[in-house]
């Protein structure tokens, strides 16, 4: 989970990120570092496909993540949809991603798929006062990450906490375990 605040440079800014939209199947892809381009590409596609009816909508997810509004700004959108969202993640599913998942109503990851979260992180050359605006401001955010996953998870919020912590990797069945996903595709 990366943050942009002022001078703070993010993950996001280095990475690449791709949105493919699939009309005729109403799937959203989004492969990569989540941004501001994914979050325009993203919502723009989903408000689509949501006035089109009541058809449930896919969204794919391979990504490490990227910037933290971004991802809220997706989780917010599809915690909105009026149409049932299916999440599918491959290859991985961490930090800001695993979030969005989080957002989907059914929440699938492949086999192999690593899915992992963590506290949040940021750079900065800031004056002191805009760092210490900035740390508030990122301990608020990671509580409320933290709070979204134990929303759905069959964990208590404490280990949620715990796991975030320890920037904890785990594989697709254990995920499923804890109930960061549904379950496994296949």
């Amino acid at each position: 989970m990366k943050t942009q605040k002022g001078n703070m440079k993010t993950e996001a800014e280095s990475s690449s990120s791709y949105v493919t939209v699939i009309e005729r199947l109403r799937e959203i892809a989004i492969f990569g570092s989540v941004s501001d381009e994914t979050v325009c590409n993203v919502i723009t596609a989903l408000r689509q496909f949501d006035t089109k009816g009541k058809k449930n909508i896919g969204l794919i997810v391979s990504s490490s993540g990227g910037d933290e509004g971004s991802g809220w700004a997706i989780y917010d959108a599809l915690r909105l949809a009026r149409s049932k969202i299916i999440g599918q993640c491959f290859g991985e599913c961490m930090s800001i991603a695993a979030l969005i998942l989080q957002g989907c109503d059914t929440r699938l990851l492949s086999p192999n798929c690593r899915f992992m979260i963590h506290d949040g992180t940021f750079a900065t050359s800031a004056a002191l006062t805009q760092v210490k605006n900035a740390v508030e401001e990122e301990v608020f955010l990671t509580q409320k990450y933290y709070e979204a996953f134990a929303e759905r998870t069959t964990i208590s919020l404490a280990k949620v906490i715990e796991l975030g912590r320890k920037e904890t990797f785990m594989s697709a069945d254990k995920a499923v375990e804890f109930g960061f996903a549904d379950g496994v595709l296949g």
